[in-house]
């Protein structure tokens, strides 16, 4: 193919209407990071300024330089990149381990590892204050090391929440105080709860089956929305257990619509949440912090399906659009946020995010999550992508010349696409079916994957077994290249004329490859009444000699050979191809034909003269059979 390659980098080359076109190169700001000079007054290099380049890895620098191309390219554009922060660099992180300090991961080749902390039990000291100056947290010292007692966690577990946990107005909110697993056996606890008066109306507090008594209730010791409380076991009965059940169950009202009610524990001395375990000893336990009543809004995020496209036919890009993506919540209004990457990894605008647009060859991904907007916590993503082939698609007509009878089968269409006169057409074959559900009896209509890229402008198409080439120039229609062929040549159709049943013999040069001649007669004739499959794929060899698509090779295929009798191809693509004739062979002789190793072509010469001619054509048109013929019929 000729090239339009005009030598700068600057300019995006391409064949349009067998002219080049060179379009000056632009980019988005939004394409790349915002890169300014560090001296504002000259044009130096400088540090820039990093958007939307952050990739979220703690291990990589995210960098944003000058960049170096010279083009026409969008103000303060910049050239983003990642590289990996040396090995050995240490991040402070939490293992959630309570029994352990200085937790932290390390990055190797720009990836972070595990994080992990040292062991609070492995630190020596004299007293307390020791494990405080080693660790930060304040330990027991006992036997000379620091002591990390497990503490259970205290935590708030709604009961039969609605299925979308967002409460209405009025609804009853049901609450478990859960302890989890603990050392020794706890038999009394204490706490200070706290709640939203604004979002929330106190109904009720009752002990758990295991501490089953009521120690010490005060509503409101540290003003509204609060409560001091304190069960146990009965002191002459004893009881207990090692963690894992339920303290107590709360009752509230819900007040209001879409507000983020919150419980938490807390308080100072003498009212600090604690245990007590079967010796009568303080334990400390780990409380929540705070526990979202309305945490989990029910979230619906629609996002574009993934699609597989081809390179629209008047570029070297596709051009895809979708509706925008949405986010909905049923408890308040949910926050969007979308992005997208190129192949090259570089970030997508976000208008083309959220509609598409044009994307290059390869894969193009994309991701949307949506949060609540009571909620922030809560969010969901879901990504789809665009991925874009090298091949350009076909929406071809095709028409197998009648009378056509077989319905629903297919045929090896051989193609060939031009984009000029001087290089060679791109060849390649595609099975298509004819006459299917939708489709009149022996037509096609359907899209064709062409397998290269480019600006074609013509196309030839044939059935090597059955029929002559025809030709059709392209359109190009909405990405999409479309070729018709259809419609009697005599009135100025092109439809695939058949009778060339011998087409397939590109090794032998004296086939009538072009033209329907004697050849084709003598063809048919060594075929007759043969019961063949209709359909033929691209590794089906011939001959095949069932024209009309009924299986079985008779007189009805004879007719294609007679009305079509020294047709030729159409190489009407290029002018210089239409001046070729292919005249054909109105005779050739039984000798000829064994010189040529067409030998079974004899059986055609059906009133024994020695050759094969039209007086053989007329006579098989008035009923002359060759020998044994009527042998051959289920024979295949």
């Amino acid at each position: 193919m000729m090239s339009c390659a005009d030598g700068d980098a600057c300019t995006v080359d391409t064949c349009v209407d067998m002219f080049c076109v060179h379009t000056a190169i632009t980019l988005e700001a939004t394409e790349c990071c915002n890169w300014v000079p560090a001296n504002p007054t000259a044009d130096v290099d400088g540090a820039g300024v990093i958007t939307d380049i952050v990739d979220g890895n703690p291990c990589t620098e995210d960098v944003c330089a000058k960049a170096t191309q010279t083009c026409a390219v969008a103000p303060q554009c910049g050239v983003a990149d990642n590289p990996a922060l040396p090995d050995g660099t240490e991040f402070p992180c939490d293992d959630e381990n309570q029994c352990t300090y200085g937790d932290k991961f390390v990055c190797t080749g720009g990836v972070a590892g595990d994080c992990i902390g040292s062991d609070v039990n492995l630190v020596p000291c004299a007293t307390s204050d020791d494990c405080l100056t080693a660790t930060g947290v304040a330990f027991d010292c006992v036997g000379g090391f620091c002591l990390c007692v497990l503490q259970p966690p205290l935590s708030f577990e709604k009961v039969d929440p609605p299925a979308d946990n967002c409460y209405e107005a009025g609804d009853k909110i049901e609450v478990d105080i859960y302890m989890g697993a603990a050392a020794s056996t706890i038999i009394a606890a204490q706490m200070s709860i706290y709640w939203d008066v604004t979002c929330m109306e106190f109904v009720s507090i009752v002990p758990g089956t295991v501490l089953p008594y009521e120690i010490m209730s005060v509503p409101g010791v540290d003003g509204p929305g609060s409560i001091f409380y304190a069960v146990g076991v009965d002191p002459f009965l004893g009881g207990g257990a090692n963690g894992n059940f339920v303290v107590a169950h709360m009752t509230f009202n819900k007040i209001g619509e879409c507000n983020e009610c919150t419980l938490s524990f807390g308080g100072e001395n003498p009212y600090d949440t604690f245990l007590s375990d079967s010796e009568g000893q303080y334990v400390g336990v780990m409380p929540e912090e705070s526990k979202p009543i309305l945490d989990l809004d029910e979230l619906t995020l629609d996002i574009p399906d993934s699609v597989v496209v081809n390179v629209d036919c008047d570029r070297v890009t596709a051009i895809v659009e979708w509706d925008a993506p949405t986010a909905d919540s049923d408890c308040g209004d949910a926050v969007l946020v979308c992005t997208g990457t190129y192949p090259n990894t570089s970030p997508i605008p976000l208008g083309k995010v959220m509609g598409g647009g044009e994307f290059p060859i390869g894969i193009s991904e994309f991701c949307c999550t949506a949060t609540s907007n009571w909620c922030l916590h809560n969010a969901i993503t879901e990504c789809w992508t665009v991925e874009v082939l090298e091949k350009t698609t076909l929406d071809i007509e095709l028409q197998l010349s009648p009378i056509i009878v077989g319905a629903d089968f297919t045929r090896c269409i051989d193609f060939e696409l031009f984009a000029n006169c001087i290089e060679e057409p791109v060849d390649f074959e595609a099975v298509l079916n004819f006459g299917g559900i939708w489709e009149y009896i022996g037509h096609y209509t359907d899209t064709v994957k062409v397998p290269d890229i480019g600006q074609w402008y013509c196309v030839t198409a044939r059935d090597q077994l059955h029929t002559l080439r025809s030709t059709a120039f392209l359109d190009c229609v909405d990405g999409v290249y479309k070729a018709v062929f259809k419609g009697d040549p005599f009135w100025g159709g092109n439809w695939l004329i058949g009778g060339n049943l011998d087409g397939y013999k590109k090794e032998n040069p004296n086939a009538s490859h072009n033209v329907i001649d004697i050849l084709d007669f003598g063809q048919f004739v060594a075929n007759y009444l043969t019961v063949v499959d209709p359909s033929t794929d691209c590794a089906t060899a011939g001959p095949h000699a069932d024209i009309n698509g009924d299986g079985v090779v008779n007189a009805l295929d004879f007719s294609f050979i007679m009305m079509n009798f020294l047709a030729s191809s159409k190489d009407a693509c290029c002018p210089d191809s239409a001046a070729k004739v292919y005249t054909g062979r109105t005779e050739v002789s039984v000798r000829e034909l064994r010189q040529m190793g067409m030998g079974e072509l004899s059986v055609a010469d059906l009133n024994s003269d020695g050759l094969v001619n039209s007086a053989d054509m007329d006579a098989f048109a008035n009923g002359v059979r060759a020998p044994k013929t009527s042998n051959r019929l289920n024979s295949r």
